[in-house]
């Protein structure tokens, strides 16, 4: 399974063997200078050993990985009932130590638990329960992730400062900085040296979403299950956020040739392959991470930026408050930030990114539902509304419906669109649509090119630390430097240019700006 090219190959296969992992022998975990570590085929795989009945029916089945393998919080509960009293005292202390600065979410407490674990086996506690334990943590410790986590502190500060709208790197280094409060109070108080930030980072990159069924219910209950039409199934799913050892060396392609399932009967996680692929000697086995790629979002969680030619990237850039002096531009900064201010919205514009013969396209993404461009239109009674109008209208319309509904999140948005300018929401989105649009792909265009002359970040911060290799930061600004086209040249929203892609809509559904109030005109906003 384990190439030599893996360091510790040898003991690494040991521990797959000890763990009860089964994979096809003809696929191995191999070292790539271009992906890192990935699973190749060492032969050509015939698609029909797969035809057999205990196979998926979609594809042949290349790993077989035991539930009790994963971890997970469902699964970590076993492991802590298997500690020592002295184990589990250590164990808890470091759960109370690390609790005071994390949110309790599923992904925090599973990091907080191996911060735990490699507490216990930096302290010297071993037993034959905890060695296979303790492998997998040091292959967790030994891959690289190349986030925004890992950057350079100067660096990250210049681009947070030169780039304040964007949000997934604020999310980010803020997330940084608690696990670095948490490595510094684990290490203080239980006299260890822990890379918590390194621990986070690979558990981020590697974690999956692995449905569960529920099979906690009594005897009565199953025996009722049994006595219900095989045709139909009983008990609830749940999906946890689950480490899978040996599949997490499988790399991301949105050409994916696999893709990971579950044995309903015993709870495995498996790696299928898809039939309809040709599996030849060489080739690396993939399979999807995301099927929209955000590009923000897969330096900051995975640790690179996928350059796949067959699929669109988007890539959210802030842009407003970006063009210069709100004096003397024709559509201002200010004028711009405090409309989208009235609308809710954020400064960041969501492009499509494309690459092809090793060159880079990009366009501002406009759909139907993108309030943006309403900034455009200078009759709209700006800021006449109220949010009690829209808590009202919204009660309204569940009293006519005799029950009470929560509205969900789009709804509500529509409702309080309406009623801040007192016009219909398809009329407004219609009205001069084409002209709005132009007005908006003007703006971007402007506000590209004045970020590209008025930078430091794009001139001198590329080159400062391009030296850094792998930095994903230098990526990100490469990718900023070379939207410095012009946009118009690009085919209009109305064009079939995406319609392959699914519905984008900006995922930053809160109100960024300082108020704009009374008193407040004369101060320029800025984004946060």
């Amino acid at each position: 399974m384990f190439d030599k090219s893996v360091e510790g190959f040898e003991r690494l296969e040991k521990w797959r063997e000890n763990m009860g992992i089964i994979v096809n022998d003809k696929i191995s975990v191999k070292n790539n200078e271009e992906y890192g570590m990935g699973v190749y085929c060492n032969e050509d795989i015939d698609v029909k050993e797969g035809d057999d009945d205990d196979n998926d029916d979609d594809g042949i089945e290349l790993m077989r990985i035991p539930l009790k393998c994963t971890l997970s919080l469902v699964t970590f509960k076993e492991i802590i009932e298997k500690l020592s009293d002295e184990e589990k005292t250590v164990f808890k202390e470091c759960l109370r130590l690390s609790m005071k600065f994390i949110n309790y979410g599923e992904s925090e407490i599973l990091i907080v638990q191996l911060i735990a674990m490699n507490v216990l086996q930096k302290k010297g506690f071993k037993n034959e329960k905890l060695e296979d334990f303790y492998t997998y943590m040091d292959v967790l410790m030994n891959c690289k992730v190349n986030g925004f986590n890992i950057e350079n502190e100067d660096a990250i500060n210049d681009f947070r400062e030169e780039f304040s709208g964007n949000l997934k790197l604020e999310i980010s280094l803020l997330e940084r900085e608690r696990w670095e409060r948490v490595s510094e109070c684990i290490n203080e108080n239980m006299n260890v040296k822990i890379n918590v930030v390194q621990i986070v980072a690979a558990v981020r990159s590697r974690v999956l979403e692995i449905p569960r069924v529920d099979d906690d219910d009594d005897d009565e209950e199953e025996e009722e299950e049994e006595e219900e039409s095989d045709d139909e199934e009983e008990g609830g799913f749940y999906v946890d956020i689950t480490l899978v050892p040996i599949l997490d060396y499988v790399n991301h392609d949105c050409k994916y040739n696999a893709k990971f399932d579950v044995d309903i009967k015993t709870g495995d996680i498996l790696l299928i392959g898809n039939k309809e692929v040709k599996f030849k000697k060489g080739d690396q086995i993939f399979i999807s991470y995301d099927e929209l790629e955000d590009l923000h979002n897969f330096i900051s969680t995975y640790g690179f930026i996928p350059k796949g030619e067959d699929n669109i990237k988007v890539i959210d850039l802030p842009i407003f408050g970006y063009c210069g002096d709100k004096d003397k531009n024709e559509i201002n900064d200010y004028l711009m930030t405090s409309r989208l201010d009235s609308l809710n919205e954020t400064p960041l514009v969501r492009f499509a990114i494309e690459f092809k013969d090793r060159k880079m396209f990009s366009r501002p993404l406009v759909n139907d539902k993108d309030k943006r461009i309403l900034c455009f239109i200078d009759d709209l009674p700006w800021g006449e509304w109220s949010q009690n109008d829209v808590d009202n209208r919204i009660e309204e319309k569940n009293e006519d419906k005799n029950e009470a509904e929560d509205e969900s999140e789009g709804q509500r948005n529509i409702i309080s669109y309406e009623e801040r300018y007192k016009r219909g929401y398809e009329q407004l989105l219609n009205e001069d649509k084409d002209k709005h649009i132009l007005k908006f792909h003007q703006y971007i265009d402007k506000a590209i090119k004045n970020l590209k002359d008025r930078s430091i970040t794009m001139k001198e911060l590329i080159m400062e630390y391009e030296n850094q290799q792998n930095s994903p930061l230098v990526e990100i600004l490469e990718i900023y430097n070379k939207m410095g086209v012009n946009l118009l040249e690009f085919a209009d929203s109305s064009d079939d240019y995406l319609n392959d892609l699914p519905p984008l809509e900006t995922p930053f559904k809160y109100n960024w700006a300082a108020p704009y109030k009374g008193g407040r005109s004369d101060i320029k906003l800025h984004t946060v």
